[in-house]
C-alpha cells in the first residue's frame, strides 16, 4: 500500500515541463521506502489537506499546514538521498522544482498577503538547491543534505544588509492557473523575516531578455523598463530599511539577466546605488570560506585548436571555433601581474592546453584558475545540459569537425558533465573568459551547465560571461580585472592575518573587483558600451 501511495503523491505533485519524467517515480519507489513511517505520514496527511482546502479557496487553511507539509517533506529527501544513484539525485531536484503543493502554498501566500510562512518557503529554498550544487566530495561520500535555516542566513547579515532568493511559481486560483510563471523575491534584512515580493511574468522579463546587450544595459536604451520589472517594488522595501547590501541568488530567467549592471535611471546603474552580490544560493553567507594560502595560478590561452580552413579565420568573439589573437595578450598580461605579486604562474597555451592537462589538476588544482578559450552552450548533441555545454582546448575544433586528434589529448571538448567529476576544491577563484559560460538550461534551482559544473567541483568563485564576448576588449577588460583582484586579495590576507573578523566585512572582493573594471571600461575611449563589459558576473 505504501509504495502505491508514495508514487500517486510525487506523480501529483509534478506538473508543467516537468509532467514527461513519468518513469522517474517509478525509479524512485525502491529508494522512498527507506522514508519512515511517521515521516510519511506526516507529509501524506499535510499534501491531502492541502489540496482539499486549496480546492475549497481556504488559504489561510492551506498556509497553516504548509510547515507540516515542507518541513516532512525535507526529512524523506533526507532520509532516501544516500540511497539514491548519482542520475535518481540529479532527478531529484526536478521533482523539488515541480512540485506542485509548494506551488499552492506559495499562491496561498500570494493571495492572501500573508508573510508568516515565508521563512518556511525561504528554508525550502535553501535546501532544493544544496541538492543542485553539492561538490564532488559530498556527493561521492553520500552525505545528507546540511541543514541551513533563514535565521543562520540573517544571523551574517550587518546593518544595511539584506539577502534575497529569487522564486518563480505558477499562481493558482483554486484548481486552475491565474498566473503562469509568476516571478518573486523572498526577502530579509537583519531585522525583519522573509517577506514575498511578487515581480513579474516569465513572459513580460523574456521579452526584455531578448534585446540587444548594448541597448539593454545602457542607461538611455530599454533597461529602464527591464529594472522597473526586477527592481522596483524590491528596492521600495529595501529603502525604508535603510539597504545598502543586497546579496542575491537569482533563478531561472533571471540567472540570464545581469540584473546588477541594469540601469537605475538616466545616468547610473543599480550597482551604482547599491552593493550587489550575486550568489548561487544566500546559504553561501552562512558556508565556511577559507583563502587559500598557496599562490598559484593556471592560466589557459592562446591555445593551438588547428581548424580547418573555414573555421580557422580571426575571431572577434569567442564563440566560433578559430583563433583568438588577443587572448596570448591576456594571459601574458595576467601572468605578469601575479607574477608581482609573488604568484607561481603555470601558463598553458598551444598545444599544452589540453583537456588532459586541465584534468589533471584535480585534487591539486591551483588558487586561480584562468580559461581563455571558446566557450559553447547547447551543443546539437543527445544527452543532458551538462553535455551540451562546456569549454574548448587545445585540438578541439579538430574533434568538433569529427577529424582525428593525437591520442594523449582526449577530444579536447571538455563538457561541464566532465568538469563537475573533478575535485576543485583548492581553487579559490575560476575565470571564464570565454562566449556564454554563465548559460545553460535554467532551472528554479539554478543553471545547468558550467556554473553548476564548477561549484559542484568545489570552486568557491566563478567569473563568467552572458553572451559572445569581444576578444580585443576581453582582454583589456580582464587586464582591469586582475589589478583589482589582486589588491582586494592582498587587502583580505592582511586582514586574515591581523583578524578573522575584519575579513568577514570584505567577503565581496571578486565582486568588488568586477564592478571596478567594469566602471573603467565605461570610462574607456573605444570600449564603454555595456556590449563590452556588462555581460560579466561573478557568482559567489
Amino acid at each position: 500500500m505504501k509504495r502505491i501511495l508514495v508514487i500517486l503523491l510525487f506523480v501529483v505533485s509534478v506538473f508543467d515541463v516537468y509532467s514527461q519524467v513519468s518513469s522517474l517515480e517509478q525509479k524512485l519507489v525502491n529508494a522512498f521506502l527507506y522514508v519512515d513511517n511517521r515521516t510519511f505520514e506526516e507529509n501524506q496527511r499535510a499534501n491531502n489537506y492541502i489540496v482539499d482546502q486549496f480546492s475549497r479557496g481556504n488559504y489561510s487553511h492551506v498556509l497553516k499546514s504548509a510547515n507540516a507539509y515542507l518541513q516532512s517533506r525535507m526529512r524523506m529527501i533526507e532520509q532516501m538521498y544516500s540511497v539514491l544513484s548519482e542520475q535518481e539525485r540529479a532527478d531529484l531536484t526536478i521533482l523539488v522544482e515541480g512540485d506542485l503543493i509548494f506551488h499552492y502554498i506559495l499562491s496561498a501566500a500570494y493571495h492572501t498577503e500573508d508573510n508568516s510562512i515565508m521563512g518556511d518557503i525561504y528554508d525550502y529554498l535553501l535546501f532544493a538547491k544544496q541538492l543542485l550544487l553539492r561538490t564532488t566530495k559530498q556527493r561521492k561520500n553520500a552525505l545528507p543534505p546540511s541543514n541551513v535555516t533563514w535565521r543562520d542566513v540573517q544571523k551574517r547579515l550587518g546593518n544595511g544588509d539584506a539577502a534575497i532568493e529569487f522564486v518563480r511559481f505558477n499562481v493558482f486560483e483554486r484548481g486552475e492557473i491565474k498566473v503562469l510563471r509568476m516571478y518573486a523575491a523572498v526577502a530579509m534584512t537583519r531585522d525583519s523575516s522573509p517577506i514575498l515580493i511578487p515581480m513579474a511574468t516569465e513572459k513580460n522579463l523574456t521579452l526584455w531578455v531578448l534585446k540587444d546587450p548594448s541597448e539593454l544595459y545602457s542607461v538611455n536604451g530599454y533597461g529602464n523598463a527591464l529594472c522597473k520589472l526586477v527592481w522596483f517594488d524590491i528596492l521600495n522595501y529595501l529603502e525604508s530599511q535603510d539597504i545598502n547590501n543586497i546579496y542575491f541568488a537569482p533563478c531561472c530567467v533571471l540567472n540570464q539577466i545581469a540584473i546588477e549592471s541594469l540601469p537605475f535611471d538616466k545616468e547610473s546603474t543599480v550597482s551604482y546605488h547599491y552593493n550587489l552580490t550575486r550568489l548561487s544560493s544566500t546559504r553561501e553567507l552562512v558556508n565556511k570560506h577559507n583563502l587559500h594560502p598557496d599562490k598559484s595560478a593556471a592560466l589557459y590561452g592562446d591555445l593551438f585548436y588547428r581548424a580547418s580552413a573555414e573555421t580557422m579565420q580571426q575571431a572577434t568573439t569567442r564563440s566560433a571555433v578559430g583563433t583568438l589573437p588577443y587572448s596570448k595578450q591576456e594571459i601574458n598580461e595576467i601572468s605578469l601581474l601575479l607574477s608581482g605579486t609573488q604568484y607561481h604562474v603555470n601558463k598553458l597555451s598551444q598545444k599544452q592546453g589540453t583537456e588532459a592537462s586541465f584534468k589533471s589538476l584535480s585534487g591539486k588544482s591551483p588558487s586561480i584558475l584562468h580559461l581563455s578559450t571558446h566557450g559553447f552552450v547547447n551543443r546539437p548533441i543527445e544527452g543532458n545540459a551538462m553535455q551540451r555545454s562546456g569549454l574548448i582546448m587545445a585540438y578541439g575544433a579538430r574533434a568538433w569537425e569529427g577529424k582525428a586528434i593525437p591520442k594523449d589529448t582526449e577530444d579536447g571538448i571538455l563538457t561541464a558533465a566532465e568538469i563537475a567529476t573533478l575535485d576543485l576544491s583548492g581553487t579559490d577563484i575560476v575565470v571564464l573568459s570565454a562566449c556564454n559560460t554563465a548559460l545553460g538550461e535554467v532551472t528554479t534551482e539554478g543553471v545547468w551547465g558550467l556554473q553548476r559544473a564548477f561549484k559542484q567541483a568545489g570552486a568557491q568563485t566563478i567569473v563568467m560571461s552572458l553572451w559572445q564576448v569581444d576578444d580585443e576588449a576581453t582582454a583589456v577588460f580582464m587586464q582591469y580585472f586582475y589589478e583589482a583582484l589582486l589588491k582586494g586579495r592582498q587587502t583580505l590576507a592582511k586582514a586574515v592575518s591581523i583578524d578573522v573578523e575584519i575579513a568577514e566585512h570584505i567577503f565581496n572582493y571578486p565582486h568588488d573587483a568586477l564592478a571596478t573594471a567594469q566602471r573603467r571600461m565605461r570610462q574607456h575611449p573605444k570600449y564603454s558600451a555595456p556590449y563590452y563589459w556588462a555581460g560579466f558576473i561573478v557568482v559567489d
